[in-house]
């Protein structure tokens, strides 16, 4: 079982079952195997149940992430610009020893 806990203008709670199927096809020779063609249903039962809610974040932890967000795009941006100048500056002094093929 599941539960949904919304906000918004249309706050609710939704209570649900989750169901999972699994198929299993087994072809039988009546020769080799006598048996009675069948179906089975086997039921697995979960104790458990999860609970799926909707919150809104704070003033302090939205600032926070758009803080460390903005600073992963430099990180990032400074790992890339140091390799490309790096990659450069070799380029440029094998062209300058002639080794550049």
């Amino acid at each position: 079982p599941a539960r949904y806990q919304y906000l918004g203008f249309n706050a609710r709670v939704v209570e649900s079952n989750e169901y999972t199927v699994s198929d299993h096809f087994r072809e039988f020779d009546w020769h080799k195997q006598p048996a009675l063609p069948g179906m089975f249903f086997f039921y697995d039962l979960s104790p458990l149940r999860v609970e799926y809610r909707e919150e809104r974040m704070g003033f302090f932890k939205y600032i926070a992430t758009l803080c460390a967000v903005v600073g992963g795009v430099f990180a990032v941006s400074n790992i890339v610009d140091g390799a490309v100048y790096q990659g450069q500056r070799a380029f440029k002094e094998k062209v300058d020893l002639g080794k550049q093929g």
